[in-house]
């Protein structure tokens, strides 16, 4: 993939998402055959997205794409919500989810483990403290492979 099309597409959606306070949380490309396949994921920077959002906004950026003639093929845009089960990754997921269970995956032992389920209590600009079993855990954002709401 040219990486051109990526900034490019990142730089616009980034764009048109203020607009509409909206957030870009990641987009993707794939490929088949000749068309070229483009997911895009935003939420709403307050509470969540919905289908009516997506739709209106994959509209207007389809329009916007296509006014700059960004693609010299054919290619298929979708846009959609990241989901509830979407990876935590900073200080505003984290703030998200404040209260809520989140399983963590380590990238180094935090008091010896790797791995732990707690409640997340705290968030601050470079850590997150769980309550894990009744114990406050300290987790660097760094030191976080992966971290994901627990759903009932």
């Amino acid at each position: 993939m040219n990486m051109e099309y990526k900034e490019v597409v990142e730089r616009i959606v980034s764009d048109l998402a203020k607009e509409y306070a909206y957030e870009l949380f990641e987009v993707k490309f794939h490929f088949q055959y000749d068309e070229m396949g483009i997911e895009v994921f935003i939420d709403k920077t307050e509470g969540n997205i919905n289908i009516a959002e997506c739709a209106y906004f994959n509209r207007k950026l389809v329009n916007i794409l296509d006014e700059r003639n960004v693609f010299d093929k054919p290619y298929n845009l979708s846009v959609s919500s990241p989901g509830l089960d979407r990876p935590l990754k900073n200080k505003r997921d984290f703030n998200r989810v404040l209260g809520e269970e989140v399983t963590f995956y380590l990238s180094e032992k935090v008091e010896g483990k790797l791995q732990y389920d707690g409640v997340v209590k705290e968030v601050f600009d470079n850590e997150v403290v769980v309550d894990a079993k009744n114990k406050n855990i300290k987790i660097l954002y760094s030191q976080i492979n992966k971290a994901i709401l627990v759903l009932e």
